[in-house]
């Protein structure tokens, strides 16, 4: 459980269907069962340097496999070796690693 609700991980078609709408597969329902989904966009524009690849890489947004809550962060594991850390209120990209 977040501080702003639960966070879901969707795969399959559910996961398809999100990312056909620009966003990544994971949706926090909060409280007041409002849906807060985060955007590909969104991730994808920040300035966070990911670790373990060449300066200027983009946040990797390859869908996402498991997920948990780590203190004030909400962990998500991609598909294809990164691990992002999410803020656990804004759902803004804080950190981001390649992991293999």
């Amino acid at each position: 459980m977040l501080p702003s609700g639960q966070a879901r991980l969707f795969v399959g078609d559910a996961a398809t269907k999100l990312r056909e709408n620009g966003f990544i597969n994971v949706v926090i329902v909060r409280h007041d069962e409002q849906l807060i989904g985060v955007s590909v966009t969104d991730i994808e524009s920040t300035d966070v340097p990911v670790r373990y690849l060449r300066p200027g890489a983009k946040p990797n947004t390859s869908p996402i496999v498991g997920i948990w809550v780590e203190g004030e962060y909400l962990c998500a594991q991609h598909w294809d070796g990164f691990l992002s850390r999410l803020d656990a209120i804004t759902l803004e990209l804080v950190t981001q690693e390649f992991t293999k």
